[in-house]
């Protein structure tokens, strides 16, 4: 069986796969949750990721470090990078794009990941990673409108049905926000429509339901996208070093 971990600032998601097949996918607020089923007989290969938190701590915890393959920029990927500064491509990033790679093969894909901040990432259909963009995420603009100035309130809740024409200070917020994301989604993907033939979209990330019905262009919604991707890259690994 093989482990992905996911650690993230606040949650750690953990997917545990026999080969390819996903049979087990949970989110915990516990590292130590991930760093259990690590040192589980059951296990026979482990990836890691974290974009922003030393994990050193939680690596020593595990009994068997030769499982255990931590996601970087070193890594061997299966695709193919045209990007300037590969060093600096986060690995939330490369795990995601790799999992699209595993739900469609040889197909030009973009993928949004709906996070913190949103990620556009572009692969073409031989398997080369074009590079994409990023931009805030819905609930840092939130905060940052909130933060930035003196009286205008913090939204933690937006509705689900937002009029362009907002009636009092929190619907313009509102209405700033995520018709102004719907916008930027929509643009994003019409781009690469038209500039690519046959362009699948994949959409993961926390606030990726909130839009799902939101985006005027068919996608598929993948809420284990990363995780696919970590195994995926681990397969990889595996195969090629064996």
């Amino acid at each position: 069986m093989n482990l992905a971990i996911d650690i993230g600032n606040t949650f750690t998601k953990i997917a545990l796969f026999d080969n390819n097949v996903l049979k087990s996918y949970v989110i915990s607020e516990k590292v130590m949750d991930a760093i259990h089923l690590a040192n589980s007989k059951e296990v026979d290969h482990i990836m890691i990721c974290s974009v922003g938190k030393d994990i050193n701590h939680y690596l020593n915890l595990v009994e068997n470090k030769e499982r255990i393959m931590v996601l970087n920029q070193e890594c061997k990927l299966p695709f193919e990078l045209n990007y300037n500064t590969p060093e600096t491509l986060g690995v939330d990033r490369i795990a995601a794009i790799a999992g699209g790679m595993q739900l469609y093969p040889h197909t030009n894909l973009l993928v949004l990941d709906l996070g913190t901040c949103i990620t556009y990432d572009f692969i073409d259909a031989k398997s080369i990673y074009q590079g994409g963009a990023i931009s805030p995420g819905m609930v840092m603009r939130f905060k940052a409108l909130n933060q930035y100035t003196a009286k205008l309130p913090l939204i933690s809740n937006p509705g689900k049905n937002i009029s362009v024409l907002g009636k009092s200070t929190t619907e313009c917020l509102e209405s700033g926000v995520v018709n102004g994301l719907i916008a930027e989604l929509n643009y994003q993907i019409d781009f690469y429509k038209s500039k690519y033939d046959n362009v699948q979209v994949v959409i993961c990330g926390g606030d990726a339901k909130y839009f799902e019905t939101k985006l005027k262009e068919d996608f598929v919604l993948c809420a284990e996208l990363v995780m696919l991707g970590l195994n995926n890259i681990l397969q990889y690994n595996n195969a090629t070093n064996a």
